[in-house]
C-alpha cells in the first residue's frame, strides 16, 4: 500500500555522484577535485557558524554533531562517544608551575628543603608524563570536567571483515599563545625560560638539601645559612619570569582550519566516495573502513586516548591513517615517529603511502616528529598496537610563519589541491592495498629519515 503522504518523506540527500553514469572513467577526473571542493566548502560552513572550538566546549561538541550528520548520510552506522575528563589539565600545567617553582623555594627559606625535593620530583614526573610522554597522570580533579565529544562512522564490507582501516582527524582547536611565535627571542624568554629556571631550582633545592644534611639540619626549622640565603636571593629573583608563563596560555582559540578541522571534513568526503563505490556494488569486499573525527586532541591528545581504550580491542587486523594539518601540498609528508620522537609509528605504512603518492607524480617526505615538537592522535593508536601513521603538510621555515595555533589559520590557509591529493592518495591506497593489508610485510627503507617536524599541540 502506498504511504498517502509520502509527499513529505525525507528525500535520500543528492551527493556528487548520484547524476553521473556508474563508470570508473567518467567519475575519475571528478572524484578527487569534486571531493576536495565539497571538503573545503563543509569547512568554510562550519568555521562561519560554528567559530573556535576549545576541547570540551559547545562549539566542539557542536561540530561533532554536524560530522555525525553528514557521515549519516554515507555510512552504514555513526555514532557519538562522551568522555567526561578535563581538558584543563594540560595547558593548567604551566599555572601550576608558575606556583610550585616559588613555593618550592619558599619551602628553602624556612628551612624545608627535603619537602621542596621531594614536590620537585614529583613535578619533574608530572610533566614528563604530560607533556613528553602525552601520557598525563590523573590530576584532573584539580582542573573542571566537561565532555569530550568524540564521532566515528563505519562503512561495513560487502563480505566477512577481515581488515579494518581507520581514518582519523581532530575538530577541537588550540588555545593561541599570547607571544606569538614569529618573535623567536619573545617566545623563547616567554615559554623556555621558566622551563630552565625550574631546572636550575631544581639543582638548587638539591644542593640545599644535601648542604643541610652535612650540617644535621635537615628534618629541623632553621633560618638559612649565608652561603644558601645568597642562593635563595639569586632564585628569588629568577621567579619574576614565571608571571609570562602564567598569562602564556589565551581564553582565545584558533580558527582551527588546517589544524585540523579541514582534515575531519575531509574524511566525511573519503566515506562520501567509499559509500558510492559500494551502492554501485564496488565496494570493499572484507574491508571495513572507519572514519572518526577526536575531541581534545590539542590538549594532550585526550579524545583519541578514551577512544582507543574503548573500541581498540574490536578492531580485525586494523591500520590508522591520521590526517593532521594539511595545509601545503608541497610539505605533504608521512610520519614514523610521533610523540616528541618517542613514540614508534608504523615506518612501512608511512613509506607505503609516500610511494603511493609518488607514483601518482606527488612529491612527499616521510620524517619525525623531534623531541618537544609535540604529538599527533597517531600516538593513541600505536600505543594500543596498531599500524599507524600521520599524514601532514606544514612549511617549517625560520620566519616562524606557520598557520597553525594562530588567528591566521583559517580557510584561506588551506591548499585546495593539497586536500584533493590527500583524498587521491588516501582512495588510491585502499583499493590498491585494503585486501593485503594482513599481509603486507615487506621492509623499505626510509625515505629522508632526517625530515622532521614541530606539531606543538
Amino acid at each position: 500500500m502506498k504511504w498517502p503522504f509520502s509527499f513529505l518523506k525525507k528525500k535520500k540527500p543528492i551527493t556528487l555522484f548520484d547524476s553521473l553514469p556508474n563508470t570508473d572513467n567518467e567519475v575519475e577526473s571528478l572524484k578527487a577535485g569534486g571531493l576536495a571542493s565539497l571538503a573545503l566548502k563543509r569547512l568554510k560552513s562550519m568555521i562561519t557558524e560554528i567559530g573556535p572550538r576549545p576541547a570540551g566546549s559547545e562549539q566542539s561538541r557542536a561540530a561533532a554533531r554536524k560530522l555525525s550528520e553528514d557521515f549519516k548520510i554515507y555510512c552504514d552506522d555513526t555514532i557519538i562517544t562522551t568522555h567526561l575528563t578535563s581538558p584543563g589539565r594540560y595547558y593548567g600545567t604551566f599555572k601550576i608551575l608558575a606556583l610550585a617553582s616559588p613555593l618550592l623555594i619558599f619551602l628553602c627559606w624556612i628551612g624545608l628543603p627535603y619537602i621542596a625535593l621531594v614536590s620537585f620530583a614529583y613535578l619533574v614526573y608530572a610533566f614528563y608524563k604530560e607533556f613528553i610522554c602525552y601520557n598525563g597522570i590523573k590530576t584532573g580533579s584539580l582542573f573542571p570536567k566537561k565532555d569530550i565529544t568524540n564521532v566515528h562512522a563505519t562503512i561495513e564490507p560487502q563480505e566477512e571483515v577481515t581488515n579494518t582501516i581507520i581514518f582519523s582527524a581532530h575538530h577541537d582547536s588550540a588555545p593561541i599563545f599570547k607571544y606569538d611565535q614569529s618573535n623567536k627571542t619573545q617566545y623563547r624568554l616567554s615559554l623556555y625560560l621558566p622551563f630552565a629556571v625550574f631546572a636550575l631550582t631544581g639543582l638548587c633545592v638539591l644542593t640545599i638539601t644535601i648542604l643541610e644534611s652535612f650540617q644535621h639540619k635537615l628534618f629541623h626549622f632553621n633560618l638559612p645559612s649565608l652561603s644558601t640565603l645568597i642562593i635563595l636571593i639569586i632564585f628569588s629573583l629568577f621567579q619574576i619570569c614565571y608571571v609570562k608563563l602564567w598569562s602564556f596560555v589565551t581564553e582565545t582559540h584558533s580558527p582551527g582550519a588546517g589544524d585540523n578541522l579541514v582534515s575531519s571534513s575531509t574524511i566525511v568526503e573519503l566515506a562520501h566516495y567509499f559509500a558510492w563505490k559500494k551502492r554501485n556494488n564496488k565496494g570493499l569486499k572484507h574491508t571495513r573502513l572507519i572514519f572518526v573525527s577526536f575531541d581534545g586532541e590539542e590538549v594532550g591528545l585526550i579524545g583519541s586516548k578514551a577512544w582507543y581504550d574503548k573500541y581498540a580491542s574490536t578492531f580485525v587486523n586494523p591500520i590508522n591513517i591520521n590526517i593532521d594539518a594539511p595545509f601545503s601540498e608541497s610539505e605533504l609528508s608521512f610520519l614514523t615517529k610521533d610523540a616528541n620522537g618517542l613514540v614508534e609509528l608504523d615506518n612501512n605504512l608511512a613509506v607505503q603511502l609516500a610511494e603511493q603518492a609518488e607514483k601518482m607524480g606527488y612529491q612527499s617526505k616521510v620524517g619525525q616528529i623531534p623531541f618537544l615538537g609535540g604529538a599527533t592522535d597517531a600516538t593513541s593508536a600505536a600505543r594500543h598496537d596498531i599500524r599507524a601513521t600521520t599524514l601532514v603538510g606544514i612549511t617549517l621555515d625560520k620566519s616562524g610563519s606557520e598557520p597553525y595555533h594562530t588567528i591566521n589559520d583559517t580557510p584561506e590557509a588551506v591548499s585546495e589541491k593539497m586536500i584533493e591529493r590527500v583524498i587521491s592518495i588516501l582512495i588510491k591506497f585502499v583499493e590498491n592495498n585494503s585486501e593485503e593489508v594482513k599481509t603486507t610485510e615487506k621492509k623499505v627503507l626510509l625515505l629522508n629519515s632526517d625530515t622532521k617536524f614541530n606539531l606543538i599541540h
